[in-house]
């Protein structure tokens, strides 16, 4: 169970719009429907800032292809919320990075797939590796706090060390390793990243393994091996997933929606709804709802 009256933590997602293809991105398919207007998105930011929420991620998608980023961003942080961003990097430029600090950007996560050009163009495309280079300093230099993203699986497990010394070498506070999900259009390229059992456990192994650099926090969370660290998956228990037409999910890579932020009550829907009261009951991943369940069940539009 849980005592908040509403999730800390949001994962918006922002926009379906994106500049690139990457081959393991989970929100992308190949029909994609219509991005919400900006009164949309600010009546979701008003809403999320109203209902107190500790901290939102704006991801997508590329979320600085949408000129009310800025505007969003100022909202939120405006109560005192705390708001980061996901980017490719290609939008980041001297304007914009001061932009995002005069809003009140708490973080700026870039998407590294490698730390070679060969590694992260191969999943992103040709020239993605120098404009994610370029974003990591030009935001640095604006005063952003700045940090590192990485969808780890079969083609970069074997590099984690040199994101952690790169973030060293960069001012960069943070390295974000999350787990590949076959979803989205990795559902298409799973023998190509998708880790095997005893792969995943020496990954798991190994990150908590890396050597300490000053300053820098590695975060990583696999809900596989989380029992052994003491944690739970945080989805449905103490986060929650809005996709940009309001709705809203306990989690941004399972098919479940619970309500729609633009319509209905988050502090109610956070307490009250029976699939999330489900998953605080169970000790598995949030994600592992079974199909035959009552609860409503609709696949997010993608």
């Amino acid at each position: 169970m849980t005592n908040l009256e509403a999730p800390s933590y949001v994962h918006w997602n922002f926009s379906y719009r994106c500049n690139l293809k990457c081959r393991h991105c989970y929100s992308r398919s190949e029909v994609l429907p219509d991005d919400p207007s900006l009164e949309v998105r600010m009546d979701v930011a008003r809403r999320l800032a109203g209902a107190h929420v500790f901290e939102v991620g704006l991801g997508g998608g590329e979320p600085l292809m949408v000129k009310a980023v800025y505007d969003v961003v100022e909202v939120l942080s405006g109560v005192g919320t705390y708001v980061n961003v996901t980017t490719n990097g290609y939008f980041v430029n001297e304007a914009n990075a001061a932009r995002l600090q005069a809003a009140g950007l708490g973080r700026l996560y870039v998407s590294f797939d490698g730390m070679d050009p060969e590694t992260h163009d191969g999943v992103r495309g040709a020239g993605a590796f120098e404009r994610a280079l370029m974003a990591v300093q030009v935001a640095h230099d604006a005063g952003l706090d700045v940090a590192l993203s990485a969808v780890l699986g079969k083609h970069n497990i074997h590099t984690i060390e040199r994101y952690v010394t790169f973030a060293a070498d960069n001012g960069v506070g943070t390295v974000q390793f999350k787990k590949f999900r076959p979803v989205g259009n990795g559902s298409a390229h799973m023998r190509d990243y998708l880790l095997s059992p005893a792969e995943g456990l020496d990954l798991w192994e190994r990150i908590n393994a890396l050597p300490t650099q000053p300053g820098v926090k590695v975060q990583y969370f696999d809900e596989e091996f989380a029992k052994l660290s003491g944690e739970s998956c945080p989805c449905g228990r103490s986060s929650l997933t809005v996709r940009p037409n309001g709705d809203l999910g306990p989690c941004p890579y399972a098919p479940l929606t619970i309500g729609n932020l633009l319509t209905d009550d988050l502090r109610q829907i956070w307490t009250e709804h029976p699939a999330l009261l489900r998953m605080r009951s169970q000790e598995t991943c949030a994600g592992a709802i079974p199909s035959d369940s009552p609860y409503v069940m609709s696949r997010a539009k993608q």
